[in-house]
């Protein structure tokens, strides 16, 4: 029926995009209920498009409209919130049918902001090309959440790019129309930020700080979106701003409630950063009064859901901090542990490393109390590597806790059971993670389902010098992993074995050339190659014991194997602790064996950016783990032997800066008597 759908509710409004050039009209079609922000979701890619927009809002603007296009035949109710002149693109809401009979997706439509922002979306079945058609809760977060970005992205935004984040309440509208009819430019937009300045002397406005006025004017934007943003970017006084601010964000109904609390959310996260001491106040006056812990929590984890829509990193870091110090608190150990590893490397890829550091130091702390010696032992040895030349105390105190562990090697009974998300010290029970929180808190659901699997032949894994891998005793041979593309994705699960994978960043580092829906057909046809390569007696719907797949995430297991690639790194990082400790012999022991261990990361396999990225790290830890052994050396008082290590690093990495300040440090002591 040319694009309608109905549901119980009614006909499902529709948006129509099209582009009025030299040539037929284009159209994409975004579905969703009404009050789900599809207008804000228009209005932010019209923007991003980089092109005079103009778009339909209410039908006092419909005479404008014709008058501009020169034109009778549109359909009433078709008016628009802007003229712009110039190259126009016209954004339709809820357009008459007829105008997108025998149309298609233009792939000029698809901005690199779009396909960016959409990049992880699930299309419907809709009559036209479905690149960019949304789910009802996708658009939920995606319209919505999208002024969250504001306060970041207005600086230095042209006027017609400003545009866009007007359309939410009456108040931008206002702005939109100055913006309107003002001309481009630096004097259109110095125009419409005269026209909002008077505005906000009328007697509505004249309470506010006059910081908050002025960031107003700078951002060029109406009061109402002015309020929450320019009290983050205010500097001072913008603690009252945001409690005046407070005001109207309770307020209001429909659709602007919904964007008023997701940008709670966002405006908690951008809180949890200045951590001073009106931290609490600021979150009294976003959350309200009450039990402020749990709306931090519930905000928290909407925060989390969107920024992963975004593929913000430093948005997710910031929201898995707040959830795992809230589990933390309430008594929610393994919850937390999970959630500071998660934090720790975002923060390490942000390069944040002082972070990671904290991160993986509070996660080792918390799963040595649980009594799993060996998850401690890994996860405290990522704090001493992350943090080893921050000088942070998270690194100092992770290594104090890494040499005891070397020191007291404890109850080999201690270890993680091979149930998901569950540790069995060897004095207690099973401790299981709840389901329902991992969920809330957005992370993979687990099954209580899920089985033990001692009775799972391990995996082995040879990865440094080339990729070897054993089922128990036998082989796979090169012939059986059958396509590269099969050997590939285990290599790349088996380095992250035991972790949930997020399969969007997987669909990036192997499928970034496809669309969504094309690369998850990819992902599962080598899933399922992976699987009965390892499980070659697996039947048509029998759980791997090897492979976890679920909606968002999969995860490999190796059942109770490894790979050498842990060896060297647990070696490398108990040495680290060792040198930390100020016990030089046990560290030459350690970083000793590191280095015998070591060979380049799957040097056979065919290059990709991401084995790159991983050959890369373990390079640098190679060269480290040289100026280490030439560090301990040095503190045992055997110069000679420090001498031959550093040289030894110098020759493998002759312009690393760290190299030659080893070298320049121990060359005085040679010289000594």
């Amino acid at each position: 029926m040319n694009g309608y759908r109905r549901e119980a509710g009614g006909p499902v409004p529709r948006l129509r995009l099209f582009k009025l050039l030299d040539m037929p009209g284009r159209v994409a079609t975004v579905t969703a209920p009404a009050g789900y922000g599809k207008t804000s979701l228009l209005a932010a890619y019209a923007g991003w498009c980089g092109r005079r927009t103009i778009w339909t809002a209410g039908a006092h603007w419909r005479e404008q409209l014709l008058e501009q296009l020169g034109s009778s035949g549109h359909a009433a109710g078709q008016p628009l919130a802007a003229i712009v002149g110039g190259p126009l693109q016209v954004v339709v809401d809820d357009c008459a049918p007829e105008l997108c009979e025998s149309s298609t997706l233009a792939d000029d439509l698809m901005t690199p902001n779009l396909r960016w922002l959409l990049a992880s979306r699930r299309p419907l079945p809709l009559p036209v090309r479905a690149d960019i058609a949304l789910t009802s809760d996708h658009l939920s977060v995606a319209g919505d959440e999208l002024a969250g970005l504001v306060a970041g992205w207005l600086p230095g935004r042209a006027p017609e790019e400003l545009a866009p984040l007007l359309e939410v309440t009456e108040g931008w509208v206002r702005g939109l129309e100055w913006l309107a009819k003002a001309p481009a430019g630096e004097a259109g937009l110095e125009s419409a930020a005269a026209e909002i300045e008077r505005y906000f002397a009328t007697e509505t406005y004249e309470t506010w700080p006059d910081n908050l006025r002025q960031a107003a004017r700078e951002l060029a934007v109406a009061p109402v979106l002015s309020t929450p943003a320019a009290a983050l970017l205010a500097g001072e006084g913008a603690w009252e701003a945001l409690e005046k601010a407070g005001a109207y964000l309770v307020t209001g109904s429909g659709k602007q409630v919904r964007f008023h609390q997701l940008f709670r959310a966002f405006l908690l996260v951008r809180l949890e950063q200045e951590q001073g001491p009106d931290y609490r106040r600021g979150l009294e006056t976003v959350v309200g009064p009450g039990d402020s812990e749990q709306a931090v929590h519930r905000m928290a984890r909407r925060a989390l859901s969107f920024y992963r829509g975004f593929h913000h990193r430093e948005g997710q870091a910031r929201a898995l901090w707040i959830l795992a110090r809230h589990d933390d608190e309430r008594g929610r150990p393994h919850q937390a542990a999970e959630l500071y590893q998660a934090a720790a490397g975002l923060e390490l890829e942000l390069g944040n490393r002082e972070a990671a550091s904290a991160g993986w130091a509070a996660a080792g702390g918390i799963l040595l109390q649980l009594g799993d010696r060996a998850a401690a032992r890994l996860a405290l040895g990522r704090a001493v590597e992350a943090g080893h030349d921050t000088g942070g105390q998270a690194a100092v105190e992770a290594s104090r806790q890494l040499a005891q562990l070397t020191a007291d090697p404890g109850n080999p009974g201690d270890a993680p059971d091979h149930r998901e998300g569950t540790v069995v010290p060897a004095t207690g029970h099973p401790g299981a993670v709840s389901g329902h929180a991992r969920v809330q808190a957005g992370l993979p659901e687990l099954q209580p389902s899920a089985r033990q699997l001692p009775t799972v032949v391990p995996l082995y894994g040879k990865v440094l010098g080339g990729l070897e891998v054993h089922r128990g005793d036998v082989p796979i041979e090169e012939a059986g992993w059958g396509r590269p593309r099969v050997k590939s994705l285990f290599l790349y699960l088996a380095l992250q074995a035991g972790s949930w994978v997020d399969k969007r960043r997987l669909f990036e580092d192997f499928w970034g050339h496809l669309d969504y829906v094309r690369a998850g057909r990819a992902f599962r046809v080598t899933l399922h190659s992976l699987r009965r390569v390892l499980e070659p007696e697996l039947t048509d719907g029998t759980a791997s014991a090897y492979v976890d797949h679920r909606e968002r995430y999969c995860r490999l297991s190796l059942g109770g194997g490894r790979l050498d690639l842990h060896g060297f790194e647990l070696e490398y990082r108990t040495a680290c602790g060792a040198e930390e400790a100020g016990r030089p012999e046990a560290a030459v022991e350690h970083y000793r064996r590191a280095l015998d261990a070591y060979a380049p990361l799957a040097p056979d396999e065919p290059p990709e950016p991401w084995l790159g990225r991983e050959q890369a790290r373990l390079r640098e830890m190679h060269i480290q783990a040289h100026l280490g052994l030439a560090r301990a050396f040095s503190l045992w008082g055997r110069t000679e032997q420090a001498l031959d290590a550093a040289r030894r690093a110098l020759e493998l990495a002759p312009d690393h800066p760290d190299c030659h300040r080893q070298w320049a440090a121990l060359t005085p002591a040679a010289s000594l008597p």
